[in-house]
């Protein structure tokens, strides 16, 4: 710095200007002779670098500002940048870049108010970033809103290919054909259009990461996927097609959104026009001619459907009238010569073939409700040993009645023919999809089936995908599909979104009214929990019993199913014991609080001659019971499981008819259908326990239409016993949030709930 100048070796020029005076020029402002530096001043553009970051594993925009081909780091805070070049004489030329700090920020707030923020590792993310692409699909929602002149675009990569920027849109449309719906799709990125069956497969493996045909990626967004989720999992896909099944049609009214628009995929109820057979004979209350057009419809659009009404409100002939309804539809589609009926002139037969399927002891109910309501329907009772083998004698008739098990031993004769109906009353006896009788009565062929049951699901939702497999076959996928995706999140995680996919689905297939809200005629029902004490020598018995169960139930694996048959066999002891001592042990002869106490309540209801329903779970039970009432000569009825049709009527009789009998002992299972015990205005449930489905079906059968009578309901609940444990743990603990499923011996058997069973 002391020499006036410096003396510069011509062959160290370039490098003394690349050096020393391009850092110097770039840091202060100096005046120079023989070489001009010339100030340039140009708008940047601001080079957006989309990057993952590696910390929160999601996409941002990493970004720097562009003057030609002149980068400024988003942090740097140098003004200018200086550019040399030398001619071909070797004379130096400078540039000097000055950077627009306004200009910049301006750049960047524009991005900021479109809804994007600055992280904190100073980067630029969209403000409501959660996932790993969301930055990505947000960007290109907003790419129309900007001038794409004032960026640079550099995208990222994945796996060595670029990610696709472009803007991409799907339209969708649906061809009905006879049973199904064909689904199409234009798909378009860009330019490029891609096959919606492959975008599907993409969906439902979960996979967002679209290979496109010009070597980029496409990131499926994840509105699509929320969209398309459930076709994905339900359509049949191939090189060409994405067919839905017509019974997943809720799908496809999701998607097209023809519920607003108020078209449906298949015949709406609004466009249905029901009008009450002539055939039938009976004037149905409001609720049943609107579950009889509830059937039709489903009988209109071919699909199955489920009647899950209350006990009591007349499943039978809401049945009836949809039978009644199809064999004249079929009359008016094959016309004949009228014939006169009791009631009008109808054409003649066209045979409808509804095949009944029921319990043994519902057989003489379906024939006497046929008898009343419709009688001119040709009905064929298959049963006993002299039961028909020619399947050509189904063809000629209205309604084939059989049971259960008839229909299991001749289920090769039942296979024979197509029906235009098939119907299960009390359709739970086929919720077990791996028994005997679902898997054969699922073979058989039918244009239409419907399923009745006051307890549609009785244990847990695989009892619900067993009823609708056989409604509608492949409605919910495959059971290890429907486990996976609805049973276990459902019940084990009581996942919301879950059960609402489910129950979109379903519903359309299930109706079920409760007697409480149909039934503004129906008298009043009070319900009440008896709390009894144990005798003193029960309840030593009790505890002694349960101190020895205690350690060896907490101490074994309850989800064997060993293990689980002898939890269940130590909970029944404990049960038996809590009752009465002699469930237990026959020999014993200590007293029962319970006992005594059900006995106090029955002899004053005698005295004011009250009939009342008493329901056990254990027939051994009832037999305490009626040894007692043969001992004060209190005339009673008896019913089982084991009791034969031509009995159970008997019984039934005597109860209703008969003025001096004012009990009827029943076990509960076998009291649960097929029973009008309207004379009753008690019901009495000795040993209540976990299900509470069993118990409103035996309640349903004194609370049930042409009950007069206010009904009062009374569980007797042994105190400081199991049965009080059950209870509160019903109450407070294991309340499933399914609308479809109630508790099942699994949950029971949950080892933090027999902790609290046995502490």
């Amino acid at each position: 710095m002391k020499n006036k100048s410096i003396f510069i070796p011509k062959n160290k020029v370039h490098e003394y200007f690349k050096i020393f005076i391009k850092e110097i020029a770039s840091k202060t402002e100096i005046k120079t002779e023989g070489f001009d530096i010339q100030s340039i001043k140009i708008d940047p553009i601001l080079k957006l670098i989309f990057t993952r970051d590696f910390l929160s594993n999601r996409f941002v925009i990493n970004y720097e500002f562009q003057y030609d081909d002149n980068a400024f780091a988003k942090n740097s805070k140098k003004e200018k940048k200086i550019i040399l070049t030398f001619d071909q004489s070797g004379e130096p030329s400078f540039k000097s870049i000055i950077r627009n700090f306004h200009s910049e920020q301006k750049l960047v707030q524009e991005l900021l108010a479109e809804g994007f923020i600055i992280n904190d590792a100073d980067n630029l993310e969209f403000k409501d970033c959660v996932e790993e692409f969301d930055t990505i699909h947000y960007f290109i929602s907003i790419k129309n809103k900007i001038d794409l002149s004032k960026y640079q675009i550099i995208p990222a990569e994945i796996d060595g290919k670029v990610i696709c920027l472009k803007a991409s849109e799907i339209k969708t449309s649906y061809q009905k054909e006879l049973d199904w719906f064909d689904v199409y799709a234009s798909v378009r990125i860009g330019d490029i259009e891609i096959p919606f069956n492959k975008l599907l497969k993409n969906i439902k493996n979960n996979n967002s990461l679209y290979n496109l045909e010009n070597g980029e990626i496409f990131i499926i967004p994840k509105e699509w996927f929320a969209k398309f989720e459930l076709i994905s999992k339900f359509a049949e896909l191939d090189d060409s097609i994405v067919r839905i099944n017509k019974s997943n049609f809720t799908i496809i009214d999701n998607l097209f959104h023809t519920k607003t628009e108020h078209e449906s995929a298949i015949v709406s109820d609004e466009e249905f026009e029901f009008k009450m057979p002539k055939l039938m004979n009976v004037d149905l209350r409001e609720y049943q001619l609107q579950g009889a057009k509830w059937l039709c419809l489903h009988q209109q659009n071919g699909l199955g459907a489920l009647l899950a009404d209350d006990m009591g409100l007349g499943k039978t002939i809401q049945t009836l009238t949809a039978i009644c309804h199809l064999k004249e539809s079929l009359t008016q589609s094959n016309p004949k010569p009228l014939i006169r009926t009791l009631f009008d002139d109808i054409e003649q037969n066209n045979f409808v073939k509804a095949l009944i399927i029921m319990p043994t002891s519902l057989i003489f109910n379906w024939q006497n409700e046929i008898l009343k309501f419709a009688p001119s329907l040709k009905v064929y009772t298959h049963t006993g040993s002299k039961r028909s083998k020619d399947y050509s004698f189904f063809e000629n008739q209205d309604i084939i009645l059989t049971t259960y098990q008839t229909a299991l031993i001749d289920i090769k004769l039942f296979q024979k023919i197509e029906y235009n109906y098939i119907i299960l009353d009390e359709s739970h006896y086929i919720k077990n999809k791996d028994s005997k009788i679902f898997k054969a009565l699922h073979q058989l062929k039918s244009i239409n089936k419907l399923s009745l049951s006051g307890t549609p699901i009785e244990n847990s939702l695989s009892d619900l995908f067993s009823q609708m497999e056989f409604l509608n076959p492949n409605i919910l996928g495959t059971y290890k599909f429907f486990k996976q995706e609805f049973q276990i999140p459902i019940e084990k995680k009581q996942d919301e979104e879950s059960l609402t996919r489910l129950q979109s689905m379903v519903n359309p297939y299930i109706l079920r009214r409760l007697k409480t809200d149909v039934l503004s005629d129906l008298p009043e029902m009070t319900e009440q929990i008896f709390y009894s004490e144990m005798s003193d020598a029960q309840s030593k018995l009790f505890e002694e019993k349960k101190s020895q169960a205690r350690n060896q139930i907490l101490n074994i694996n309850s989800e064997e199913n060993q293990s689980k048959i002898l939890i269940l066999n130590i909970l029944m002891s404990l049960r038996k014991i809590a009752n009465h001592p002699r469930l237990f042990d026959p020999s014993n002869d200590q007293d029962s609080g319970k006992f005594n106490d059900v006995i106090n309540q029955i002899e004053p209801l005698i005295q004011a001659k009250h009939k009342i329903l008493i329901f056990s779970n254990f027939t051994s039970h009832l037999d305490i019971y009626g040894n007692y009432f043969n001992e004060q000569n209190w005339k009673y009825a008896r019913l089982t499981g084991s009791d034969s049709p031509s009995r159970r009527t008997k019984e039934i009789d005597k109860f209703n008819s008969d003025d001096a009998c004012h009990l009827f002992l029943i076990s509960i299972k076998a009291g649960g259908v097929g029973l009008n015990l309207t004379a009753a205005n008690y019901v009495f449930i000795l040993d209540p326990w976990w299900n509470p489905f069993i118990e409103n079906q035996a309640i349903a059968r004194a609370y049930r239409i042409g009950q007069i009578k206010a009904i009062t309901v009374i569980r007797f609940i042994s105190k400081s016993s199991i049965e009080e444990k059950i209870q509160l743990l019903q109450a407070k603990k294991l309340k499933l949030v399914s609308h479809f499923t109630e508790i099942e011996d699994s949950v029971l058997l949950q080892n933090e709930n027999l902790k609290y069973i046995f502490e």
